[in-house]
């Protein structure tokens, strides 16, 4: 007997029909799945995850890196990232439960715990959640990282912009060169930070990269060569790998 969320996912078939355009079967409806995709004659088969939660379903290819829809109640409208976002909470009753990062002139969300925000992640949809490695861009007015770190520990009503990011995959070819970049990081955290970029293969990766796929200052290093989670780690692979 077919589960409710499986019941629920045939129902919204329509839905599915356009988020996965080039899909001719899907062969199941809820876990990981597999989709036959047709383009022109040639058929490829695509490995995906569909998870619903509510009224919102994720649908994420194999490697993770690529989120095909979210809430599919408007299933055609696909989130852009980066995506700005604002929401208030009340923390006069209960603490935020955020662990943020403070480094290279921004302010990272590094992990979501019991508390105000996951209680608001709870009922909202998936573009309205606050998530790790979302940068905090302004709280109550302020826009200094320093004032916005001060003022998330203050009690009442909080209004705060926040970001999605939009993760840029890149291949850097050192050729014998120093990458060229000034970072931040401290050793329990999980990103680093870009402060500066001087010359190196970095920047001369840059000259033929489009505007898009550039490393940028500010920028947050999330992962080096599958290292991730790590920053002393993922600092010692920027030095080793070629």
């Amino acid at each position: 007997q077919a589960s409710s969320a499986q019941k629920s996912c045939r129902e919204r078939s329509e839905s599915l029909s356009s988020v996965v355009q080039s899909a001719s079967y899907i062969f199941a409806c809820v876990g990981w799945t597999s989709i036959v995709c047709m383009a022109g004659d040639n058929f490829q088969r695509r490995r995906i995850e569909i998870m619903l939660d509510g009224d919102d379903l994720r649908i994420t290819e194999k490697s993770g890196s690529r989120v095909l829809a979210v809430n599919t109640q408007e299933a055609s409208a696909q989130e852009t990232l980066p995506h700005t976002f604002d929401l208030e909470l009340d923390t006069t009753a209960a603490k935020l439960g955020i662990l943020v990062d403070l480094r290279g002139s921004t302010l990272m969300v590094v992990a979501v715990g019991p508390g105000v925000i996951s209680n608001h992640n709870s009922s909202s949809k998936a573009s309205k959640q606050v998530k790790p490695n979302d940068f905090i861009l302004e709280v109550n007015g302020k826009v200094d990282p320093d004032a916005m770190l001060a003022a998330l520990a203050e009690r009442g009503i909080m209004r705060m912009k926040v970001q999605h990011v939009k993760r840029v995959h890149v291949v850097v070819s050192k050729g014998g060169k120093d990458l060229g970049m000034q970072l931040a990081y401290v050793a329990s955290g999980t990103t680093i930070s870009i402060t500066d970029m001087i010359e190196g293969a970095v920047l001369d990766y840059n000259q033929g990269a489009p505007p898009e796929a550039q490393i940028k200052l500010q920028d947050r290093i999330l992962s080096v060569c599958g290292v991730s989670g790590n920053a002393n780690k993922m600092a010692a692979a920027l030095k080793m790998n070629e």
